[in-house]
């Protein structure tokens, strides 16, 4: 059963199947996904995010660096990220590494950038 109704441009329609409903999204594909930025009284929490792992209970910063790992490691990016102050920089691109959480080992793939205390590397 199809649920439908006036379909303008980036508008979904649901259509609901035997194991429930599914989001038809139009064939079109982004080439920009933007965020609104939220009002200031709801971001005094946020910080950007970044790596520290503790090795022999130690906190370790710089991890590209302690992974022994380089700039010719890193997977070619043109990602641009946005802090949250507004300030748009480009990464230096993707770094894969085994990332293990308790038991589960998982690969993962980390945005490389320049940090505020200067590059990663």
């Amino acid at each position: 059963m199809t649920i439908q109704g006036s379909r303008a441009k980036g508008q979904s329609v649901m259509e609901e199947s035997s194991k429930g409903k599914t989001p038809s999204l139009p064939e079109t594909r982004a080439s920009r996904v933007t965020f609104e930025k939220p009002p200031e009284e709801m971001t005094k929490h946020l910080r950007p995010l970044y790596i520290r792992a503790h090795i022999d209970g130690k906190p370790v910063s710089r991890m590209v660096r302690r992974l022994s790992k380089s700039e010719q490691d890193l997977i070619p990016s043109e990602v641009s990220v946005t802090s949250f102050d507004g300030g748009v920089s480009q990464t230096k691109g993707l770094i894969s590494v085994d990332l293990t959480m308790g038991k589960t080992t998982k690969v993962s793939a980390f945005l490389v950038v320049d940090g505020t205390a200067g590059p990663v590397f």
